[in-house]
């Protein structure tokens, strides 16, 4: 159990990495596991980068994305 937490700190490091790379802002983004997938969780200026974080999601996780719960702030 300890091993999978570790993992997965490592695949959200990597995912932010990839947000970074790509320019894209999510404040406080959170990655839940849930079953065979992922649920995403913050706030982003625009609907661009809410949709970026999702397939950053997925291709970095290899999972599906089950629910992004981002919220557009619209700033």
């Amino acid at each position: 159990m300890a091993c999978e937490a570790i993992a997965w700190e490592e695949v959200a490091g990597q995912l932010e990495t990839a947000l970074r790379l790509m320019g894209a802002r999510v404040p406080d983004l959170e990655v839940s596991l849930v079953g065979d997938g992922v649920v995403l969780r913050g706030r982003a200026p625009s609907y661009y980068y809410k949709q970026l974080a999702q397939h950053a999601a997925a291709r970095v996780t290899g999972l599906r994305v089950l629910a992004n719960e981002i919220e557009v702030s619209g700033r």
